[in-house]
């Protein structure tokens, strides 16, 4: 099995990644929406407002990670918001996931970033193990707050 190549994902990724979003937001008990997954992923495409990385096995997606800049205050620089990383269940078990988090660490570093940081559910125990794996620390000093509006 040969290891799949991490790259940037393009508008002609644009069906392929909008499927695995969609899952994405199923895995995160939202109701499946394929339409309002490519309108969503097709902006962010376009637009360039967040950085998607796919991982491409001979033309097969088998998993993508999104992130979107923003700054620091506190650490005087700017950070990426590491917001989604989804590797189709027929995929995990190969190092997907530790390859989509080596780039994006990467990513980290080529833009001189503070820090990259992520949430993820307290029951996604699967997750927590890979980010923890791969050097990333819980941080127990901050609370997040939310609203919807």
């Amino acid at each position: 099995m040969t290891e799949p190549t991490i790259r940037d994902a393009t508008i002609d990724d644009l069906d392929a990644v909008a499927a695995l979003f969609d899952d994405y937001r199923v895995f995160y008990r939202r109701e499946s929406a394929p339409e309002g997954a490519r309108a969503y992923m097709k902006e962010r495409l376009s637009n360039g407002d967040s950085r998607v990385f796919v991982a491409d096995d001979n033309g097969t997606l088998l998993a993508f990670a999104q992130l979107y800049p923003t700054f620091s205050s506190v650490d005087l620089g700017t950070m990426w918001l590491f917001n989604d990383l989804y590797v189709d269940p027929a995929a995990r078990r190969r190092g997907v996931a530790r390859l989509m988090m080596q780039r994006v660490e990467r990513l980290g570093r080529e833009t001189g970033a503070a820090k990259l940081f992520l949430r993820t559910e307290r029951i996604n125990t699967a997750g927590q193990a890979c980010y923890e794996d791969a050097g990333w620390t819980l941080d127990e000093r901050f609370l997040t707050y939310q609203k919807y509006l």
